[in-house]
């Protein structure tokens, strides 16, 4: 079930007040691209935003990660939420979008979870065998990423 505007604010501002980190990712060509923002503000209103600001790497791979699809990917882990936003503004150091849609907004289980550059996972489905980068770790296992193309069902 989704959230109402003033509980996802409630939220995003407990995220902002304890400068939680904030992972911007997305999936580009099989490569998992991964930048940290931080939450600056909430502004509840005509348009609900989400104001973050950028170190000027997260800018360049932000720059990357932007497709037609006009949306980005986002991932707390202090609070364990993933959700994907479209984008208001972007510009120099400054990154605007959208208080995600209902349907966007999605509660994970709250596990510590750590980042795993490093960690690759192989599967095996079927007669085929799928390598994979982990995007995360955690006592209940491990985060893997497939694009949509990567239709793992018909792989059987």
């Amino acid at each position: 079930m989704g959230k109402s505007v003033e509980a996802k604010e409630k939220i995003f501002d407990d995220i902002a007040k304890n400068n939680y980190p904030v992972t911007v990712w997305n999936l580009t060509a099989g490569n998992l691209i991964k930048a940290e923002v931080k939450l600056e503000s909430v502004v509840v209103g005509r348009r609900n935003e989400l104001h973050f600001s950028c170190p000027s790497l997260a800018e360049q791979l932000i720059e990357q990660m932007i497709s037609g699809t006009g949306k980005l990917n986002f991932f707390v882990a202090h609070k364990g939420i993933l959700f994907t936003s479209a984008i208001i503004q972007f510009t120099k150091n400054r990154l605007v979008v959208e208080i995600p849609q209902d349907t966007d907004f999605q509660d994970r289980r709250i596990r510590e979870r750590v980042d795993a550059f490093a960690v690759t996972a192989q599967l095996q489905i079927g007669e085929k065998i799928i390598t994979k980068n982990a995007f995360n770790l955690s006592t209940g296992g491990i985060a893997l990423v497939f694009m949509k193309s990567e239709n793992i069902r018909e792989l059987k």
